[in-house]
């Protein structure tokens, strides 16, 4: 019994510290937080990951931009972990006192590949004011801390590395910004929680070609076996055909459709023996979308759907034309170490 028991502690102590070398490998040199593709229902195969260690800086008195910060990376004497805001445990900063502005920087290296191609830097979120330099050229600004957005830095890249340089502004205090549930107070209290400042999602760069898709808005019709597929393209020029495929997950093509890719025209894809997505059964369609000028493709972006139909009929909500009961919870997506960043 003795031995049993002193067997079992060491099995628990083995899984605890298995579990702490895991999270804190996460985040050790040279290794990518959140690596996996941050749009998957958009997702272009050219890309390049952010993620990882920036040099960083609290800027309190918000005096970065009039003193030209973003030349003097000698003010940038911290160390971050991006995608995590600067209030996480998992940014190495912890940091949840009120802070008004932060400024991060890195270095990038683009591939050979994307030579003569248009370049695009993403960001999935920064609370809540963000500006953008490479190579000390302001390339964009952006307002919202939960809207995704993307800045064209062709014009500013070079061969070679390039430098990339990112401030925020955040003052959840100032009652003109939004804030959301972020605590007004040092402490959370009701339903108001730790602040989130800055970058905290994926940040990532993104080659496209002169035309591209912009947007794809698929709908599922389950009554008339189908996906109705809307492109938008940036830039539309004569002979640009737009084409949707459906696929089985497995990589199967099961149809496809072309049509001219000007704004409002439509590709339908017909199924001739559907597969519903349901709570019991979530099956996903792959789809490929792509921009074709003649017949070279110059776009294609990689998507997926479910078939599936909601509506309400009385006091009733029915899934694929039948009832379903939904049993509402409420979950908060705030993490422990994360705060609005899943680890």
């Amino acid at each position: 019994m003795r031995c049993f028991k002193k067997s079992a502690k060491c099995f628990v102590l083995s899984v605890i510290a298995t579990i702490v070398f895991i999270g804190t490998s996460a985040n050790a040199e040279g290794q990518i937080p959140r690596p996996e593709h941050p749009k998957t229902q958009f997702r272009r195969e050219a890309w390049l990951n952010l993620n990882g260690r920036w040099d960083f800086a609290m800027d309190p008195d918000v005096v970065g931009v009039k003193e030209s910060w973003q030349s003097n990376p000698s003010k940038l004497n911290k160390k971050i972990v991006v995608p995590f805001c600067v209030e996480s445990k998992l940014s190495g900063m912890g940091q949840t006192d009120f802070i008004n502005a932060v400024w991060y920087r890195r270095t990038f290296t683009l591939p050979k590949t994307w030579e003569a191609k248009r370049v695009f830097l993403h960001f999935g979120g920064v609370d809540y004011e963000c500006r953008a330099w490479v190579n000390g050229k302001a390339v964009g600004r952006h307002f919202g801390g939960s809207v995704s957005f993307a800045f064209e830095i062709t014009d500013a890249i070079r061969k070679g590395e390039n430098d990339l340089v990112v401030y925020a502004f955040d003052d959840v205090r100032s009652e003109v910004q939004p804030s959301g549930k972020q605590s007004t107070r040092r402490e959370s209290y009701g339903v108001h929680y730790t602040r989130v400042t800055g970058i905290w999602q994926t940040v990532w760069l993104e080659v496209r070609p002169q035309q591209f898709l912009k947007s794809v808005h698929i709908v599922p019709d389950l009554d008339e076996k189908r996906f109705i597929v809307t492109p938008t393209v940036n830039e539309y020029k004569r002979g640009l055909q737009f084409r949707a495929t459906l696929l089985t997950p497995k990589g199967k093509k099961l149809t496809s459709e072309s049509v001219p890719a000007q704004s409002g025209n439509t590709a339908v894809l017909k199924i001739k023996k559907p597969r519903a997505w349901s709570t019991v059964d979530p099956y996903l369609y792959d789809l490929r979308l792509e921009l074709l000028d003649g017949r070279k493709v110059v776009d294609s972006v990689a998507s997926y759907a479910g078939l599936r139909k909601f509506h309400i009929e009385g006091n009733k909500l029915y899934l694929n034309n039948k009832p379903i009961f939904v049993r509402f919870v409420l979950d908060q997506g705030f993490y422990p170490d994360g705060i609005w960043t899943a680890p």
